[in-house]
């Protein structure tokens, strides 16, 4: 394996304060660290970057989780002195994977073990989804969709997704900022909710091909991460059991018809989330009950 791993190596120099790896950028490889330190910054909610969260000194690696599921960066990477590093393109990952299969299997097992802020904070609001709950994912596919949740910035007062005119095609889950849900009838505008972080929309519609029966827009600056239906279901043909459960799931969906509200309440500041949740789902039912009234 080792040999076959070398063959594959490039080397990087860097100097002191340059950014070796920027957040949210794809396709950077994975770096091994031979001589020299680097810093670890990552983004929390709010949009406030950590600094040196993490120290990487030789023996370290990073870039391994962008190239395992071929997303962009989950953080940015600072060189802190004159290091050199051996590097492994994400081609040349994937030449080896179809080598010694082993080697990704490895990997991943490191990456399940990583306990970062935000990896917690997503994970927490994520498998409220009732499909990526554990009776639905085993370790691989739950960090294979974590992962596939791309991070998004929106400006203050921007329409997100527009009543009537955009397919319900991904889902969102508020990391900061607040989303306005809202309709308007007879020339006049009515607000709905608003999302807080933690919140999630159309995790049920995107199994569905209708439009969008409600506006979206920020109140504020706002952070999401997204998940399209395409990646979705990509991920669902991976695995025979999950899209099998899955399916079973959208059947219902479909069967149950309209749903012109379609989104999970912020329930991460509450004393008694699980009375929350049912409360709000109640109160949920409720105004989609009405709403197909109007």
């Amino acid at each position: 394996m080792m040999e076959s791993i070398v063959t594959k190596l490039g080397t990087s120099f860097s100097e002191p304060e340059i950014v070796i790896v920027q957040s949210n950028t794809p396709d950077n490889g994975i770096f091994f660290v031979a001589n020299g330190d680097c810093a670890v910054n990552i983004v929390m909610p709010g949009n406030v970057e950590i600094i040196a969260h993490r120290l990487l000194i030789e023996g370290d690696h990073f870039g391994e989780i962008s190239t395992i599921y071929g997303v962009p960066s989950t953080a940015s990477v600072i060189s802190r002195n004159y290091n050199t590093m051996a590097t492994l393109s994400r081609q040349k990952f994937l030449d080896l994977v179809n080598e010694i299969p082993d080697y990704k299997t490895h990997l991943m097992r490191h990456v399940y073990s990583y306990d970062d802020p935000m990896k917690q904070f997503a994970k927490k609001i994520i498998t409220r989804i009732p499909y990526f709950g554990q009776n639905y994912l085993n370790k691989h596919l739950f960090h294979l969709i974590l992962y596939n949740f791309q991070l998004k910035f929106y400006p203050a007062d921007e329409i997100v997704m527009r009543e009537k005119q955009e397919e319900s095609d991904r889902i969102l889950i508020v990391i900061s900022g607040v989303l306005e849900v809202y309709t308007e009838f007879e020339g006049n505008e009515f607000i709905i909710d608003r999302l807080k972080p933690g919140s999630i929309l159309n995790y049920r519609l995107v199994f569905t091909d209708d439009l969008m029966q409600v506006s979206v827009r920020t109140l504020d600056n706002t952070q999401t991460i997204e998940l399209t239906e395409d990646k979705l279901r990509e991920i669902m043909s991976s695995d025979q059991e999950f899209e099998k459960k899955l399916r079973l799931y959208e059947n219902q969906i479909l069967r149950h018809g309209s749903i012109p509200l379609d989104y999970l309440l912020s329930s991460t500041q509450e004393a008694h989330p699980a009375k929350f949740n049912a409360a709000k789902r109640r109160k949920n039912v409720l105004k989609n009950v009405i709403f197909k009234k109007i």
